[in-house]
């Protein structure tokens, strides 16, 4: 490995851990107000931070330093040592390490059907079609539709239950049609009221 192909590993190793970091701090900023034990460990990972950015602004120079650097990549699999457990070595060794448990977050998985939040929310992204129904259509009433949602949160039927006005029923109809609920594991279905 040549001094210019040592440099750009250097460079790109530099700005995955900057990214990395960069990422952790965004993260923790995020969140709410750190425990002081919190705080103690966000400290930590800006030393370090600081200290990589150091030790690779300057690549190095002399033979032995561009040996210990080839050692260093070998090593990128190992394991940290427990005192230097930290967000950042957890992030390089993609968590593998059993002392990273505690920086993992579990991923929430989908809720297994449709409920009533996922129903209010889904409705209110095309409530402003709906409305514009009835002002383009001049009735009056009760337009009942019921909704078959898709695991993925597509509307895949809608039908019209009653309406005042069959061009009203349409018209909200096809509105219903467009709305994107939240992702489940098995859908669902509904029925719901617009008055007019």
């Amino acid at each position: 490995m040549n001094r210019s192909d040592l440099r750009l590993v250097v460079t790109i190793l530099a700005t995955a851990i900057v990214s990395a970091v960069v990422t952790v701090l965004v993260y923790a900023q995020l969140t709410a107000r750190p425990r002081a034990s919190e705080d103690a460990r966000l400290d930590a990972v800006e030393t370090r931070v600081r200290a990589l950015e150091a030790a690779l602004a300057e690549p190095p120079d002399d033979p032995a330093a561009e040996a210990e650097a080839e050692d260093e990549e070998e090593d990128d699999d190992a394991t940290p040592a427990p005192d230097a457990c930290d967000e950042v070595s957890c992030v390089l060794n993609n968590y593998k390490p059993e002392c990273c448990a505690q920086y993992t977050q579990p991923i929430a998985a989908p809720p297994d059907g449709i409920d009533r939040a996922i129903v209010s929310a889904g409705i209110a992204s095309v409530r402003p079609r709906v409305d514009a129904c009835g002002e383009k259509i001049d009735a009056s009433g009760v337009v009942k539709v019921d909704v078959t949602v898709a695991p993925d949160g597509r509307v895949a039927n809608v039908t019209v239950k009653e309406a005042p006005d069959v061009a009203l029923g349409k018209c909200v109809a096809a509105a219903v049609q467009t709305a994107k609920f939240a992702a489940t594991h098995v859908g669902g279905k509904f029925a719901y009221p617009f008055v007019f």
